[in-house]
């Protein structure tokens, strides 16, 4: 019901106000989480959320995540965001990425105004078997992003064998070194953006984790 809300307003607003926009520089960080950490934090029930079919145009009522300056800010005052990761350490991935088989993996954004925006996160060119880190920021003064619904994921590409990839419902077949090359898309938060810092969280998880989720990563865009 908050949804049908939201988009009724945001239509009401549109239509009053074509062409018309919140003004204010938008920054963005995307972060990795794991599955774990992300359960924890907004429970099983939203981590299996972001696997149902993304709506067109994208639609959210929440907020997203606080940055460092609104979770700082006076406990008394009302933030335009969510506060639920203020105060909790910032998680780590761990060896996430190297149990993926990962060679390459971009962090991305795609909101309702022109094609999404990524950022190569880690590239095996670099000869690194684990993520150095785990978000990249996206700053208004390198990429123009607008207020409003966006949705946050991130693209894995690597190899694994064929037989772990069948578990995710991912169908490839091996070549002569035994493994098979994938590419899959891991959803993240989708979230209103507002002008200011804004996180958003993917998370990501392990062939084990896929499973025990019954959750399917969807195949990369061409």
């Amino acid at each position: 019901m908050l949804t049908i809300a939201c988009a009724t307003a945001s239509l009401c607003l549109l239509s009053e106000f074509p062409g018309g926009r919140l003004e204010g520089d938008v920054h963005i960080e995307v972060s990795l989480i794991s599955f774990a950490d992300f359960s924890e934090a907004f429970g099983a029930e939203a981590l299996a959320e972001l696997y149902e079919p993304l709506e067109a145009p994208i639609t959210s009522c929440a907020p997203a995540l606080c940055g460092p300056e609104e979770c700082t800010a006076d406990d008394e005052a009302e933030r335009p965001c969510d506060t639920t990761l203020c105060g909790r350490e910032r998680v780590k991935t761990g060896t996430i990425c190297s149990e993926l088989g990962a060679a390459v993996i971009e962090l991305g954004v795609d909101g309702r105004y022109g094609p999404p925006i990524t950022q190569v996160l880690l590239d095996d060119d670099d000869e690194v078997t684990e993520c150095k880190e785990a978000s990249k920021s996206f700053t208004a003064d390198m990429y123009e992003v607008r207020p409003g619904p966006a949705h946050a994921f991130a693209r894995v590409s690597g190899r694994l064998p064929a037989s772990e990839l069948a578990r995710i419902g991912v169908s490839a077949v091996d070549d002569e070194d035994g493994t098979a090359p994938f590419c899959v898309s891991f959803p993240g938060m989708t979230a209103t953006l507002r002008a200011g810092q804004n996180i958003l969280l993917v998370p990501v998880g392990t062939i084990d984790d896929l499973e025990a989720g019954k959750l399917s990563p969807l195949p990369c865009e061409p």
